[in-house]
């Protein structure tokens, strides 16, 4: 069940309030099983506001916001997987290590792109 959907059943009457709370932590646990998810990944933190969800990723410190209808975006990459592409990311740094410009050609949001740019100014 949806948490709006408990507390539209619980205005309306049909959950007293101590129903309604145990039930609501039930899904609230939901959001404490990611703690565990998230050790032993790249993700720093995930952020929940009224526009959606983000997520703070990797030494860099890079934020990306996650669409609702998206299964394939870097964020709920790492969450599935610990990290993303990291052997093609440990050769990518191996070929930039110490240069000052880079073009990337990609394909899909410019997470690499974005990663490189943090990188350099770190340098």
């Amino acid at each position: 069940m949806k948490f709006s959907t408990l507390k539209k059943n619980f205005k309306t009457g049909k959950l007293v309030k101590l129903d309604f709370i145990d039930q609501a932590m039930k899904l609230h646990n939901r959001l404490f099983d990611y703690l565990e998810v998230l050790n032993n990944t790249d993700i720093n933190k995930i952020s929940i506001t009224t526009d959606g969800l983000s997520f703070l990723i990797g030494d860099e410190n890079i934020t990306l916001f996650v669409p609702p209808e998206e299964k394939r975006v870097v964020p709920l990459d790492i969450m599935n997987f610990n990290k993303y592409e990291p052997n093609e990311a440990r050769v990518m740094d191996l070929f930039t290590l110490g240069t000052k410009q880079i073009i990337d050609i990609g394909a899909n949001i410019g997470y690499h792109s974005i990663r490189f740019a943090k990188k350099i100014q770190l340098q």
